[in-house]
């Protein structure tokens, strides 16, 4: 009797788990820093900027330097109603 309950609530935890577990991560918008360069080989670099994070969503930030015709940009965080999750 007691060996059927535990497997039952067992059961139960295993089923609701996926649902419960799920994160506001989840629903957040995607943050990004961004290098820029003046040449293919992103040797120069001539800019900076990082994403900024408020209740509204993923904003742009004060660009350091410059644009240039190259970029890499990578993943730094998730923003969620102005809160930062980390990867």
């Amino acid at each position: 009797m007691i060996k059927s309950i535990a497997l039952a609530l067992v059961a139960t935890v295993a089923a609701v788990s996926p649902t419960a577990a799920m994160s506001p991560v989840q629903q957040g918008e995607l943050m990004y820093e961004r290098y820029y360069y003046d040449d293919e080989a992103r040797t120069i670099q001539v800019g900076y900027e990082r994403d900024t994070c408020n209740y509204y969503g993923v904003g742009g930030s004060r660009t350091e330097g410059r644009y240039g015709p190259y970029m890499d940009q990578y993943p730094i965080a998730y923003c969620d109603r102005g809160q930062l999750y980390p990867l």
